[in-house]
Formats: structure tokens, C-alpha cells, sequence
């Protein structure tokens, strides 16, 4: 796995948006946090359209694949989530990214992108994007710390099922994200993994649909343990799970929700009663 450099004071990080325009004031609101915190920060497009909508493919395409074969970046952070990441995947230049690491960090329609990154043994963060952190949402100062290669370790939250101890890595993400890359050579890979799950805006039964798909697929069965995010739909997830047999944490603050602490992702980790916490950090 390839795991890129921690940043140092004066590094710049780029701001890409691949998925739905973001809300300029809070683009503003995250670079000065950014700056504060001693990055220096560019972003790759600067001619957003309005929040929500989505700019054509090329110029999408033709944004990302500058800002992944940049020298000039150390990290890359997603303006906002949204829709729109899958249809770049198979165009996308990971050989640039081989060869120019930097670490992408981003959640939502972001997991389609670190699970691509993941099947080609490149290391991500899942955690806030750029209005996250403009908006303040509890865990954007600890994504400075790992991005600076400061250890932190997170305690898990009291509600644990058939817990042991676990060494090994995280993946997951976004739910609905998953389930759309099934079938597709950027499915998430589960085999003996800490999966994290969990979305936003979804009624109970769609859950419970997408979560019967990866269990129908063989998915649920590969997992080693199941960690539950965000802050919605956690009585279905616990019905479903808890069937696997399988070790599992929910309420665990990544995603969306007023909390979301960043995770690596495809780095080497220890889950135990004492937290989260990454072997590279001794």
C-alpha cells in the first residue's frame, strides 16, 4: 500500500471538485482554516457554478487529472460531495498518483474515488471536505493532525456487539456509494476488512435494501467487523448486521453528521477497547 508523505508547514494543498458545486462562502470559510493551520492552498477550478449543480465531464476530468499529476500538491481535499465521482473513475491518471503521491481525502460520493484508490494500493482519508471544515463540523482539526502525522487515537463508542480486538484495515464509506460500485472494477473490497458503513437522507427500507444487496452478493460474509457511522438508520443496520454474527461498532463519528473524525483508509490499524489507532504511528 502506498501510503503518502505527512504534510509540513507551508505544503499546499489543492481543493478539487468532482462532485456538486460547493457554496463559495464556506470555500472561503475552510481555505482560511486551511491557512491557519500553516497549509498554503490552491484551488485546481475556480469558476464554480452554482451550489448544486455539476460541471460538464471534461472540464471535471481535465481538473482532477492536472491536480493528480501536480508536483506542487501534497494532499488533495474534495470542495463538497454530492454526485458525480463515478463517472470519472475509468478516466481518471492514477499512474500520476503512483508516481506524485499525495493524499485525497474527501467522504459522501467522495468513497467512490478511495475505493478506486484502494483497488490500485494508494492510501486515502475518508473524512471532511472543504465545507465541512468552513462549516465547523467536529473532526476537521483532527484531520490537520493526520495530515501533519500527528497520532491520534479515537475511543469507540460504548454501543459494541461480539467485540475482540482487530488488527488489519478500514474501508468503506458511503453506503449508497458501495452498492452503486458493485459489479464494477472499483468494488470495495471487503475480505478480511474493517467495514465502515453509512449514509444520509435514506429512508429505513432503502437501507435495509442496499445492506440485503451486499449480503446477497457475498459481501457481508467477507467482512471482519462493521463499523457504523453517521447519525441516521442505525436500528437497521443493527438488524442486519448483528445476523452476520460479526464484531460491530455503531455510532462511530465518520461521515455525515456534526461529527466526522477522519479514518485512513488501507492502512494497517488496531481497533480495541482502547480506540482506533494506526500501526505507523509507534
Amino acid at each position: 500500500m502506498i501510503i503518502p508523505e505527512f504534510l509540513r508547514e507551508g505544503d499546499t494543498i489543492g481543493i478539487i471538485t468532482p462532485s456538486w458545486e460547493p457554496d463559495i462562502d464556506l470555500v472561503k470559510k475552510g481555505i482560511e482554516r486551511l491557512i491557519d493551520a500553516g497549509f498554503l492552498v490552491k484551488i485546481v477550478r475556480n469558476n464554480f457554478g452554482k451550489r448544486g449543480e455539476i460541471a460538464p465531464l471534461e472540464v471535471r476530468l481535465r481538473e482532477i487529472n492536472e491536480a493528480f499529476c501536480s508536483t506542487e500538491f501534497k494532499a488533495l481535499i474534495f470542495s463538497r460531495g454530492g454526485y458525480g465521482v463515478m463517472h470519472l473513475l475509468p478516466y481518471l491518471k492514477y499512474d500520476c498518483l503512483l508516481r506524485h503521491h499525495k493524499w485525497i481525502v474527501g467522504y459522501s460520493d467522495a468513497t467512490a474515488l478511495l475505493s478506486a484508490l484502494q483497488k490500485r494500493g494508494i492510501a486515502s482519508i475518508h473524512g471532511s471536505m472543504l465545507e465541512s471544515i468552513g462549516k465547523g463540523i467536529e473532526g476537521w482539526r483532527h484531520l490537520f493532525d493526520l495530515l501533519k502525522g500527528k497520532d491520534v487515537v479515537y475511543p469507540l463508542p460504548d454501543e459494541r456487539y461480539n467485540f475482540i480486538e482487530y488488527q488489519g484495515k478500514i474501508t468503506g464509506g458511503c453506503l449508497s456509494l458501495i452498492v452503486a460500485l458493485l459489479g464494477t472494477p472499483y468494488e470495495p473490497d471487503f475480505k478480511g476488512k474493517a467495514v465502515l458503513l453509512e449514509d444520509v437522507s435514506e429512508k429505513d427500507y432503502r437501507i435495509d435494501r442496499m445492506l440485503t444487496q451486499l449480503e446477497l452478493a457475498g459481501k457481508l460474509e467477507e467482512a471482519s467487523m462493521f463499523i457504523i457511522g453517521g447519525e441516521e438508520n442505525h436500528d437497521v443496520y443493527r438488524r442486519i448486521l448483528l445476523k452476520t454474527g460479526k464484531p460491530l461498532i455503531v455510532g462511530f463519528p465518520a461521515g455525515h453528521g456534526k461529527r466526522n473524525y477522519p479514518l485512513f483508509l488501507g492502512v494497517d490499524a488496531v481497533i480495541s477497547e482502547k480506540g482506533i489507532k494506526y500501526n505507523f504511528f509507534k
